[in-house]
């Protein structure tokens, strides 16, 4: 059954308390998602200019990177760890920004 044939058979106070659930996980900052074993929303490329770790403006040659930790937008002197995330699916290693590295 899709979401939208499932969305149809809810009584209204059901997709009342669903679309109130999807909200209120909506509104969790990414930096901590990862309690409820989300994988973070990453920020879209085209609205940061810097990045989001050490403010340093992105060019030809400072790439962008997601951290798949907090999806935050990074240059690669700010991601160089790799760390497992296993609640997001990810066995081996992949990018993760220092911040959420030295955290976790």
């Amino acid at each position: 059954m899709s979401t939208r044939e499932r969305q149809l058979s809810m009584s209204t106070k059901e997709k009342e308390l669903s679309d109130k659930a999807q909200y209120d996980i909506n509104r969790i900052d990414s930096d901590k998602r990862w309690i409820l074993n989300m994988a973070p929303d990453w920020v879209p490329d085209e609205k940061v200019q810097a990045c989001q770790r050490c403010a340093k403006p992105f060019s030809f040659t400072n790439r962008r990177h997601h951290c798949r930790c907090c999806g935050k937008v990074v240059c690669d002197d700010c991601s160089k760890s790799r760390i497992p995330l296993p609640q997001y699916g990810f066995l081996d290693p992949v990018r993760a920004c220092s911040n959420c590295a030295k955290n976790k």
